[in-house]
């Protein structure tokens, strides 16, 4: 069982991201929705504990992206289902590493 729902969610998006409160409810809607289920942990202990877990899938690691792409923790996750989702993007994503 859960120890968040989608409110918390929306508030801890608005407590780290510079976005609106709307912006935050679909994101909030969209992480609840359809991020796998492997990272669903990882966005429990990022909202209940305000922790960032490392996770990594592939040879590329969550705190890679942030760095990288200068995400923050949320839209690093997003990111991550993404390559989840499709891991044939994850090629890509190392070659594009080395550049």
């Amino acid at each position: 069982m859960l120890e968040f729902d989608e409110e918390k969610v929306k508030e801890r998006i608005l407590e780290e991201s510079n976005v609106t409160p709307y912006l935050a409810e679909i994101m909030a809607k969209n992480l609840m929705k359809n991020l796998p289920s492997q990272l669903m942990p990882l966005l429990e202990k990022w909202v209940v504990d305000k922790k960032h877990p490392n996770f990594e899938f592939q040879g590329i690691t969550l705190g890679e992206i942030i760095v990288r792409e200068r995400y923050s923790y949320c839209d690093a996750l997003v990111r991550m289902a993404v390559l989840i989702e499709d891991p044939t993007l994850v090629a890509d994503y190392i070659r594009d590493r080395k550049k």
